[in-house]
C-alpha cells in the first residue's frame, strides 16, 4: 500500500514548495548549502545559503538544482531564481530584503526555465506510479480485480486517449 501523505518525492513532483526545499536540503546536505524557498508571481524564488562562499559557487551549485528539478518534475514550476548569499540566520522575510537591496544582499542571482517532458510521457508516468491501495471490508470478495501488469498503464492511457478523441468527435459532431 502507498501511503501518500508521507511520500515526500511525490508531494515535490505535485509541487508542494515545503517538499521542494526538503528534497533540496536533503541532496545539498553534503555541500554545506541549505535552502529556503517560496513561490511568486509563477516563479520559485530559491534562496541558497551557506557559510562560506566557496560553498556557494555559481556554476555547480546551478547545475546541481538543474539536475534535482528535473528528477523531481515538479507540476505547474516552470521558472525558478536561484538566489545565494552566506547564511543570515535571523532573517525571515528575506525575499523582501532581496528585493530592497539586492546588489549588498546577493553573492549571485540566476533564473532557470525548466523543461517539461513530453505530455504523453507524463501521462504514462502518471500511470505507471503505485496506486494507493483501499483497505478491503471483511467478508467482502473482488473477483473481478486487474492485476498489475507493465501494460496496465499502456492500457489506461490508450483508454483515456479513445474517451478524450471520442468526447472531442462528439462536441465536433453537436457543432455541426
Amino acid at each position: 500500500m502507498v501511503d501518500r501523505i508521507n511520500d515526500i518525492a511525490w508531494q515535490a513532483h505535485q509541487g508542494s514548495v515545503a517538499a521542494i526545499i526538503h528534497v533540496l536540503n536533503e541532496k545539498l546536505a553534503s555541500s554545506g548549502v541549505r535552502t529556503r524557498a517560496i513561490f511568486d508571481h509563477g516563479v520559485l524564488q530559491l534562496l541558497c545559503e551557506a557559510h562560506t562562499e566557496d560553498k556557494l559557487e555559481q556554476s555547480s551549485l546551478v547545475q546541481q538544482i538543474q539536475q534535482i528539478f528535473e528528477s523531481i518534475a515538479p507540476r505547474n514550476i516552470r521558472r525558478v531564481n536561484i538566489n545565494s548569499r552566506i547564511v543570515r540566520e535571523q532573517q525571515l522575510l528575506w525575499l523582501e530584503e532581496i528585493s530592497r537591496d539586492c546588489e549588498n544582499q546577493l553573492l549571485w542571482s540566476q533564473e532557470i526555465i525548466l523543461v517539461k517532458s513530453n505530455i504523453f510521457k507524463q501521462v504514462i508516468k502518471e500511470f505507471q506510479e503505485p496506486k494507493p491501495q483501499l483497505s478491503r471490508l471483511p467478508g467482502v470478495t473482488h473477483k473481478n480485480k486487474i492485476k498489475n501488469s507493465p501494460f496496465q498503464g499502456m492500457l489506461e492511457a490508450a483508454s483515456l486517449c479513445v474517451f478524450f478523441l471520442s468526447l472531442g468527435a462528439a462536441l465536433l459532431h453537436m457543432l455541426c
